[in-house]
């Protein structure tokens, strides 16, 4: 029924299971079932109110399709689908916000972002959470030209009920650099799939991913970071905090091509376990085909130090208070890499008050 939905007209396309290595850990079951419910929506292209930035430019209307739409690198299913429906092209420095328009709906879109040569550009790629049980399906993918620099933040804020898939694509070229942070807050169930690929010699990528998770969510990250040329780099951070009876997924898997001598590939992911009923499920993988190359990855699974508890705790500060401190610096070092101060404290509010406990933010600052 989803896959209907989403304009798979003749059937023939079938929804990943758990046989699919990369969908091992993620069920789309109750989705599909959840679909019979669902109609066909549009995008509502309005900016959640507490969450505008004074500096942030607005999203043009425009869905017109380039005619220089890039084939998908792998196609899923649901890059499949998402490629077909009507394309948004992007311009640098700019807020887009993305949401359904209405509750029990079903939205789709493409997106292209092309960097000219030198160019430098920010986006700021804002989930909405408005709408509850809907499920989103995006395709976005951006090709950095020689010497450009794009910082992609992607918040992923969607409503608590809701579902999204989506897709993005990163070509870097010569010389070129992209950051990506990627910020998984919201959504019952949430699956991103980043690939970036580093084709020409000196690009550069770097990738933070922060993912909180309490309740019954789901999130499922799958990086795939390809270094296909000569002394390409890649800096990855990965945290994960899980509460309740949540789950974290995250899959990185580096890619030294033959003949890309030179790299310098660090992955390292640390996670947070803040319930014994959550689960957390991370896997880094290196694939190398060069010589002279240096590669490393390595992950943590954790709970809150016993000992900063107590300490806390003998300041006068009650269990639960305790915990969210401790929560929010180990996330904190993940958000300090937004450059703009205001959406940063914008985020660092929301994550606190995600989690359980009633301290502020100013508490953990006293006492650093």
């Amino acid at each position: 029924m989803l896959l209907q939905m989403l304009g798979d007209v003749s059937a023939a396309l079938k929804l990943p299971t758990n046989k699919t290595e990369s969908w091992k850990y993620t069920s789309l079951r109750a989705l599909d079932l959840a679909a019979i419910k669902m109609q066909v929506g549009s995008l509502l292209n309005e900016l959640d109110a507490d969450f505008a930035l004074s500096a942030a430019p607005q999203t043009p209307a425009s869905n017109a399709r380039p005619h220089n739409m890039r084939q998908v690198q792998a196609p899923g299913v649901f890059a499949e689908l998402a490629a077909a429906a009507d394309a948004f092209t992007l311009h640098g420095q700019q807020y887009f916000f993305l949401g359904p328009n209405q509750a029990n709906a079903i939205v789709q879109q493409s997106h292209v972002l092309t960097l000219a040569a030198g160019v430098q550009a920010t986006l700021l790629w804002h989930h909405t959470g408005k709408c509850e049980n809907a499920f989103s399906n995006f395709l976005t993918q951006i090709a950095l030209a020689e010497h450009s620099e794009l910082t992609l933040i992607r918040m992923q804020l969607a409503a608590a009920s809701a579902s999204l898939i989506e897709r993005t694509e990163i070509t870097v070229a010569a010389g070129a650099t992209v950051r990506v942070i990627d910020i998984n807050f919201g959504a019952m169930l949430a699956r991103h799939e980043l690939h970036i690929a580093l084709n020409g010699a000196a690009a550069r990528a770097e990738v933070t991913s922060l993912t909180v998770l309490n309740g019954r969510q789901h999130c499922d990250t799958q990086l795939v970071l390809n270094h296909n040329a000569a002394n390409t780099t890649s800096s990855t951070r990965v945290k994960a905090v899980a509460d309740d009876r949540s789950r974290s997924v995250f899959n990185g898997r580096i890619y030294v091509a033959k003949g890309a001598d030179g790299t310098d590939a660090q992955l390292k992911t640390n996670n947070l376990l803040l319930s014994d009923a959550a689960e957390i499920d991370t896997k880094p993988e290196l694939e190398i085909h060069a010589e002279d190359v240096k590669c490393s990855h390595g992950a943590t699974i954790g709970q809150l130090d016993e000992n900063a508890l107590f300490y806390l705790r003998s300041r006068g500060i009650d269990a639960a208070q305790a915990r969210q401190i401790l929560t929010v610096a180990f996330c904190q070092e993940l958000l300090d890499a937004i450059p703009d101060h205001e959406l940063r404290a914008k985020l660092i509010a929301l994550l606190t008050a995600k989690l359980p406990g009633a301290a502020g933010v100013h508490c953990a600052k006293a006492l650093q």
